[in-house]
């Protein structure tokens, strides 16, 4: 029995909703690994004022890194959550296209 065109659109949308969180998952992972290091960095380095800024760097690198390792959770363990994120993907990337 053969798939309808929906439920192949459906199919197709959630592979690369998949593939865009994976890949997600990484750059994010990387960025949050550097706004650590650079926190870490601005608290020792013993000056008053910066020491809120470390923090606030520390903060945003454990909140990008959670954030996308939790949308990978859900594209993984939901198709139709994924099949949202390979459509967001695919609507970004159509957009970035007609900017030029």
């Amino acid at each position: 029995m053969a798939k309808s065109l929906g439920k192949e659109i459906y199919s197709g949308t959630a592979a690369f909703g998949r593939i865009s969180a994976t890949i997600g998952v990484i750059i994010g992972t990387l960025i949050g690994l550097v706004c650590l290091i650079i926190g870490i960095f601005t608290i020792s380095s013993g000056d008053d004022g910066s020491e809120m800024a470390g923090w606030i760097f520390i903060a945003i690198g454990v909140l990008v890194a959670s954030m996308t390792w939790v949308i990978w959770y859900f594209t993984q363990k939901s198709k139709a959550f994924a099949a949202l994120e390979g459509g967001t993907a695919a609507v970004q990337m159509i957009s970035d296209a007609f900017r030029g």
